[in-house]
């Protein structure tokens, strides 16, 4: 393979670059090498004017809209210039995606970055249990004695919130931390405080509990309560807040794939922000076998974008949807994120 010209190959090595040209249905040329350009360097910015985020990353409508300065403009004309020319020279997109230069500089692969994060999750869950804090600030914090920037920290913690999802052993490591740490919210949704006022106590399941909030508070309430979780913090977090609010709770170790839910065992499940997609078809029908007849589902999570009330209506069949909505807005868990967020009740006739 040819050598790489100089000033590209300076470019390429840059730590932080902005993408002109991306589109969110992601069909134009400048998308692969924005994908290619965010896997090698630490920051990459889509521009597009009429997009407001692309590939779950915001985006800007021109260079000067940008948070920071990419490459470029620190740079002399002249040097923009000659690597512009080359692009039209010639340089086409499969020689600037497969170069040899295309590496992150000094910087850790996605191994080493969950290594070290895995680590770190080591020491926390050795420490005894303080007061709630942020996992995220603690995170960076720890990030940012160790060497780094303030601006790389943040974005090696956005990488391991991307890199979690990759199994769930990782998703496991990482909520493991978040519960230690008592991170997230902690009073019930007002959803799930609607739904529990009209409906007589019974027999509750609370599905991916975390740290048992809603268990706990359907329980004060007079409900007979079980929970799961696949983390073992967030199981000993339930019960111990169960203890402090003097009630008494099931919370078992278990994973979607691993929990009975039983046959006509319920007469409420809450199902809030689980680890499974939304639009998945298989919960319904798994929901409506383990609901007793009147029963209810109390449903909130994360919509995509394109997904529309008439959607859930038809994704929830036969049940019987007592409320269905969706905010263009996140709530809870997603709370000032772009987002969009379903609530629903359910009920089997």
């Amino acid at each position: 393979m040819a050598k790489t010209p100089e000033a590209v190959a300076e470019f390429l090595n840059s730590e932080r670059l902005a993408v002109a040209g991306v589109s969110r249905s992601g069909n134009q040329p400048a998308n692969p090498i924005f994908k290619k350009l965010r896997d090698a360097v630490l920051e990459v910015y889509p521009i597009n004017p009429r997009a407001q985020e692309v590939d779950g990353v915001e985006c800007f409508p021109d260079v000067a809209s940008l948070p920071v300065r990419p490459y470029g403009e620190a740079k002399t004309g002249a040097k923009l210039r000659e690597i512009v020319c080359m692009l039209l020279a010639g340089l086409t997109v499969s020689t600037l995606l497969c170069c040899g230069n295309l590496q992150r500089p000094l910087s850790a692969t996605d191994d080493e970055i969950w290594e070290d994060f895995e680590q770190w999750v080591e020491g926390v869950l050795e420490s005894p249990a303080e007061e709630r804090a942020s996992l995220q600030d603690l995170y960076i914090g720890y990030l940012v004695e160790s060497g780094l920037t303030a601006e790389k920290a943040q974005w090696r913690m956005e990488r391991i919130i991307d890199l979690r999802g990759a199994s769930t052993e990782r998703e496991r490591i990482y909520w493991n931390a978040k519960h230690k740490l008592g991170d997230g919210p902690a009073e019930p949704l007002t959803l799930v405080r609607e739904a529990a006022r009209d409906s007589p106590p019974g027999k509750a399941l609370d599905v991916a509990m975390g740290n048992g909030r809603h268990a706990i508070y359907l329980a004060l309430l007079g409900w007979e309560t079980t929970g799961y979780d696949f983390s073992p913090e967030s199981v000993r977090a339930a019960r111990a807040l169960a203890a402090e609010a003097g009630v008494n709770i099931t919370a078992v170790e278990a994973s979607h794939a691993t929990f009975d839910f039983g046959e006509e065992a319920w007469d409420l499940i809450i199902v809030t922000y689980p680890y499974y997609d939304t639009m998945d078809s298989t919960w319904p029908p798994r929901l409506w076998k383990a609901m007793r007849p009147g029963g209810r589902v109390v449903f909130q999570g994360v919509a995509e974008s394109d997904t529309t009330p008439e959607d859930f209506e038809r994704l929830w069949q036969p049940f019987d949807l007592m409320r269905c909505e969706i905010l263009d807005r996140g709530e809870d868990w997603f709370e000032g994120r772009e987002s969009r967020t379903v609530k629903l009740i359910a009920r089997k006739e």
